[in-house]
């Protein structure tokens, strides 16, 4: 039997596609060894790993081996390990004439250079071990071993490549730290927080754009980084494209862990800064409520004396900040339990959705103002105003605020209205604790036939159960006519809430990739006999499933 043939034939191509999924799920961590352990140690990663195809080449080994130490007949083993490859070959090859999603990573230099370090190590691997003098089946299962491999080895390229990324880093944040310091007069604008960040930026944006300079004709050049690309490396390359006649530069920062904001800081230098809110998010990867306030919080460092910091004083975890005194500290909130008004510089009260708009009274320095806005949920209403308390308190008279309020351009994938000739879509791709719970209660108010398709809230850790239970709850509580579970992780929870909570287990579907279709006909089926109009809310990643509704 020709091994080398079906090596090339076969294994070879399937060896590769492991190699490009790895590729890709390190990527999508950003290559940080903090995020791919967390997301291991999830359950459905359990699945991705351990998949058919795993199990069956590692039986392939058990066997083989078995057979090989007690001297037993092998060709049944031979064949069933070549069956298995073959079969996982025309599996794969089959994808391509049906179109069937592949998970392919952006091929940037970095993750090109993985990936061709992995597929040479997988070619190379049987040329330097085989040895002709032994018999072939050695071969075989020596391959076989290195098809288990190949997260491993992936894994080890990827932390052989570390320093080379490490000092190229290195060298494109000094050339970002060099740019902006030739930009004398460029505000700074530092972002961060664990939910509400590129929200808080647009809106921001938009009324610096649409508000004319002092003693000119012409708006605010206004640079801001891109959509919700906020890592380290990000930021540094949109520093290094601002142009030189910008006023502001409005910077998300993407933090994990202790340094990531204070990094991010040291190229950027802000003139102020935005905490937009604090919560579990990431909890997994800062592993305490402590690390949380103080990563978010490190762009304070930077600031010089006399600086203009807003903060999200609703949220309970921006209250434990600690505040240097030499800075210009203005309180933003909304109406809550336990928030009184005096506590707080800007407060919007009276918030009303009329499932089109939300309106709400604006609180400054004793003057009120009602405002209406076309962007829904409570949520958006506190990066409201952080963006108006930003722009009054530095100076900035917004023209026409009350009607720029009314047309905020809306950002794809944010509590997004989706029209439809049934009533309509609200989708929000990116969940955060607090995010869920606003657009819950946003639906909850509507006199309309309800639809909630929620995902998991991912890198909460320890955290993750009573967070679930208490969105369940909080679900439940809208009373929607269907539940869709979305998520890989943590539907089982958010199940077992909802059912103490005596909601109906017939209204509750569980969604996997293979029943979408199913799932959809059963939506469709109750948005046509409801006698109202239907509100659909989709939130988290895989919901983008249903956003054809």
């Amino acid at each position: 039997m020709n091994f080398w043939l079906i090596y090339l034939v076969f294994f070879l191509p399937v060896a590769i596609k492991e190699v490009i999924f790895w590729t890709f799920l390190w990527q999508n961590k950003e290559y940080r060894g903090d995020k791919m352990l967390d997301y291991l140690s999830l359950p459905e990663s359990k699945k991705v790993i351990f998949n058919i195809w795993t199990l069956l080449r590692l039986a392939g080994i058990v066997f083989f081996s078995i057979s090989l130490i007690f001297n037993l007949e092998i060709t049944a083993i031979i064949y069933l390990i070549l069956g298995v490859w073959i079969c996982e070959f025309l599996v794969f090859i089959s994808k391509f004439f049906l179109k069937k999603k592949l998970l392919f990573p952006k091929f940037t230099s970095k993750a090109t250079a993985l990936f061709t370090l992995s597929v040479l190590s997988i070619f190379l691997i049987p040329f330097l071990f085989y040895n002709p003098e032994v018999v072939d089946e050695w071969f075989l299962f020596l391959i076989s071993f290195i098809s288990l491999s190949i997260p491993f080895l992936v894994g080890y390229w990827a932390l052989i490549l570390f320093p080379f990324d490490y000092y190229t880093k290195n060298k494109l944040f000094q050339s970002a730290k060099k740019y902006r310091d030739s930009l004398g007069n460029l505000e700074v604008i530092a972002i961060s927080g664990a939910y509400g960040k590129t929200t808080t930026k647009e809106i921001l944006a938009y009324f610096l754009e649409n508000t004319t300079k002092k003693n000119s004709q012409s708006n605010y050049l206004t640079a801001k980084t891109i959509k919700n690309q906020n890592s380290n490396i990000s930021c540094a390359r949109q520093t290094l494209k601002l142009d030189p006649k910008s006023d502001f530069f409005l910077c998300e920062l993407g933090a994990y862990s202790r340094g990531d904001g204070s990094e991010i800081c040291q190229f950027i230098h802000p003139n102020s800064s935005i905490i937009t809110g604090l919560n579990y998010q990431h909890f997994s990867l800062f592993g305490s409520e402590e690390n949380i306030i103080l990563t978010e919080s490190e762009s304070i460092n930077f600031l010089k004396p006399g600086s203009l910091l807003i903060l999200n004083w609703s949220s309970p975890m921006c209250r434990k900040i600690n505040l240097r005194p030499d800075l210009k500290v203005i309180k933003c909130g909304i109406e809550a339990e336990n928030n009184l008004e005096d506590d707080f510089d800007y407060f919007a009260k009276n918030i009303v959705f009329d499932g089109k708009a939300t309106a709400f009274k604006l609180v400054n320095h004793g003057e009120t103002y009602d405002l209406e806005t076309n962007l829904l949920t409570k949520g958006s209403v506190q990066n409201i105003l952080h963006s108006i308390a930003y722009c009054w308190e530095s100076g900035i008279e917004i023209p026409n605020l009350k009607k720029l309020l009314k047309n905020i351009p809306t950002i794809p994938g944010r509590a997004e209205v989706i029209k439809k000739d049934w009533g309509q879509i609200i989708y929000n791709q990116y969940n955060n604790s607090d995010g869920v719970r606003n657009l819950v209660e946003l639906i909850s108010q509507t006199k309309t036939n309800k639809i909630i398709l929620f995902d998991d809230i991912m890198e909460l850790g320890k955290k993750s159960f009573d967070e679930h239970n208490e969105i369940a709850k909080e679900i439940a509580s809208a009373n929607p006519a269907k539940i869709v579970l979305l998520g890989r992780n943590y539907s089982n929870i958010v199940n077992n809430s909802l059912v103490e909570m005596k909601f109906k287990p017939e209204n509750i579907l569980f969604w996997n990739e293979k029943n979408t279709n199913l799932i959809k006909k059963q939506l469709r089926a109750n948005i046509s006999k409801s006698k109202l109009e239907t509100t659909v809310l989709l939130m988290g990643y895989q919901s983008k499933n249903f956003l054809d509704l």
